[in-house]
């Protein structure tokens, strides 16, 4: 089951069967997922167990989407001892809206410090069903 910490929503994104595919060379993400992913080209963590992986995700430039994940992904793999055949739940955690932190603060107060843009980063991590990866 999910395990985060309790700082926004959590959601399972995706299950998926692990083809020869995603186990030998890289992971393909579901399409309609896409917009869940940070921008093309960008490094991101991804929690597996007590390890933080990180991971590169590409897209295609033309043609339907095909969003996969590359670097740090055969790590994975190989640390957890993945299969074909293994399924994989991916989840993600948006944090909460930085509004909800500061609703108690004097309206009246003029000076702007811009800590009310920070926000923590959305989280992601992955757990794995059955198989050998368990």
């Amino acid at each position: 089951m999910a395990s985060s910490s309790s700082s926004g929503e959590e959601a399972l994104v995706f299950v998926k069967k692990l083809t020869h595919t995603d186990v030998k060379y890289r992971l393909s993400f579901p399409s309609k997922h896409v917009g869940i992913l940070p921008a093309d080209g960008v490094e991101f963590g991804v929690k597996c167990g007590e390890q933080v992986y990180t991971f590169w995700c590409t897209k295609r430039k033309e043609g339907p989407l095909k969003p996969v994940i590359e670097k740090g992904w055969s790590s994975l793999v190989r640390d957890r001892g993945i299969q074909v055949g293994d399924m994989l739940e991916f989840y993600m955690q948006k944090p909460l809206p930085s509004d909800e932190e500061h609703e108690d603060e004097d309206e009246d107060e003029e000076e702007d410090d811009g800590d009310d843009q920070l926000q923590q980063p959305t989280r992601y991590w992955i757990e794995f069903i059955g198989g050998n990866s368990a």
